[in-house]
């Protein structure tokens, strides 16, 4: 317990320096939250209270807990943003991966998350919740577009920017806002027959874009331009359609 206590005291003075204008208890308790939720490897708050190399019983220390969790005077973005510009500040110069993720909760709600993709899981960078049994308010490419800015915000200089969004969210749209901030885009394409994209070949022959590999084992890839209605936008369609898959991916992006 006692490495533990040492890096508590030292992970609690670097909250302290990147957020000079939140009280001294409230870093605390983000200190021993987010530690805590390392080394227990769980949200339960009894769990992260019995990693805490703390002189205290459990049980105050998961009300410690919830009360901090509870607490409206935790400016949530405010305090974020300046944890998420550390994060990434080490990563100037290089090409980051964005992945827009939705992620049902229950019937409850629906989490849109705008995270960094590292070693097969997205980093939350930032999000927001929308109800799981009424309409959103706005469409989902305004969600995305809004997260867009907020992470645009933090980013270092000199970074490249990848989006990536999976079916179902391929339109103009996206690649208008991913334009607007100097990202570049990458998007699954469907391949149902109903709600496919149409895309027009180098030939000038349109046709759905999963028509261009006919079987498991081919592969095809070139310039296309895309989404006719909104006026046909230019782009790199790569379909792959592996052996054993009952269905090819295709990807559209302003990249080979």
């Amino acid at each position: 317990m006692q490495t533990r206590l040492h890096l508590l005291q030292d992970w609690t003075h670097h909250l302290q320096a990147l957020l000079p204008g939140l009280r001294v208890t409230r870093v605390r308790g983000l200190a021993l939250l987010s530690l805590g939720l390392i080394w227990a490897g769980t949200p339960q708050l009894g769990h992260i209270a019995a990693t805490l190399p703390l002189p205290v019983q459990e049980l105050s220390t998961v009300r410690r807990l919830r009360r901090w969790l509870a607490t409206r005077a935790v400016p949530v973005v405010a305090t974020w943003q300046p944890l998420a510009r550390a994060f990434l500040a080490h990563r100037g110069q290089r090409e980051l991966l964005l992945v827009f993720d939705p992620t049902p909760e229950r019937d409850d709600a629906t989490l849109l998350v705008l995270g960094l993709g590292v070693h097969r899981r997205v980093l939350p960078l930032a999000w927001h919740i929308v109800p799981g049994q009424t309409a959103w308010a706005h469409p989902t490419t305004a969600y995305l577009a809004r997260l867009g800015q907020r992470v645009a915000a933090v980013l270092p200089p000199g970074v490249t920017v990848t989006r990536v969004v999976d079916r179902g969210l391929a339109s103009a749209a996206v690649i208008d806002w991913c334009q607007r901030l100097g990202w570049h885009g990458l998007m699954r394409l469907n391949v149902d027959a109903r709600q496919g994209v149409h895309v027009r070949l180098p030939d000038g022959t349109v046709c759905p874009a999963w028509a261009c590999v006919p079987g498991p084992g081919r592969r095809w890839a070139g310039p296309v331009a895309a989404f006719q209605t909104q006026g046909w936008y230019a782009a790199e369609l790569t379909s792959i359609w592996p052996v054993r898959s009952r269905e090819p991916w295709v990807l559209l992006s302003d990249r080979p």
